[in-house]
């Protein structure tokens, strides 16, 4: 099986992967992270750079802005119901965005 589309369980894959700042949802069906950003256009601004990282991994997480700063993604492979290693992988690029 493709390494890409195989299924992982468990928050201990959250920890190897260094996604401390991830927790797992929907049963442990997503990970998701939330961040306060310091006004609309910071949250805007990271919603955006987070949107061409997921057109360049052609895997595209569930975006989230509540209030006018409040930013929560959640990610999970659509096609298999739950989290794959191209789940982690994308959480550890938006991670890689951290100046926010």
């Amino acid at each position: 099986m493709n390494e890409n589309k195989s299924s992982v369980s468990g928050g201990a894959e959250l920890g190897v992967a260094g996604l401390v700042r991830w927790r797992l949802t929907h049963e442990g069906a997503r990970i998701r992270r939330d961040w306060v950003m310091a006004d609309f256009n910071a949250a805007m601004a990271f919603l955006q750079e987070v949107a061409g990282v997921a057109e360049r991994e052609g895997h595209h997480p569930d975006l989230h802005l509540e209030g006018y700063r409040n930013v929560w993604i959640e990610i999970f492979t659509h096609s298999t119901g739950g989290i794959t290693a191209r789940d982690l992988i994308l959480a550890q690029r938006i991670d890689a965005l951290e100046h926010h």
